[in-house]
């Protein structure tokens, strides 16, 4: 019989989840998220050509996880991607000896921005 009781207090138990209006507190987190979204993002271009070419295509060199997007109908190629610049210019001198061109860019909400004024927003926003 304390089995039994024991059982109808799990049952409560399995009723306590319901309050799961404790998931609306875990929405209120992602509030945070819009902030990191709202920092630049940089990455490494290192070409650029009128033709969309495969991410596997040989003359990326063997990089992994190469992107690309379009802009005035150029494609331009990157690799990496972070809110961390020094991150993203340490994936660029790895790379400098395939690819001596390759340089800094930036974005911020999806919109390619002048690299200068994302730098100057990272460091404002490590302080």
């Amino acid at each position: 019989k304390s089995q039994t009781g024991g059982v109808a207090d799990e049952k409560p138990e399995v009723k306590a989840p319901p309050p799961e209006p404790g998931k609306p507190k875990a929405v209120e987190k992602p509030a945070e998220d819009p902030k990191i979204d709202d920092a630049p993002v940089f990455k490494v271009q290192i070409s650029t050509g009128s033709k969309k070419l495969s991410p596997n295509d040989r003359q990326f060199k063997g990089l992994q996880n190469v992107e690309y997007y379009e802009e005035n109908g150029v494609y331009k190629y990157t690799v990496g991607s972070s809110t961390d610049y020094n991150a993203i210019a340490q994936k660029r001198r790895e790379i400098l000896d395939k690819f001596p061109g390759a340089f800094i860019i930036a974005f911020k909400n999806g919109t390619k921005m002048n690299v200068n004024e994302a730098i100057s927003e990272f460091k404002a926003r490590k302080k």
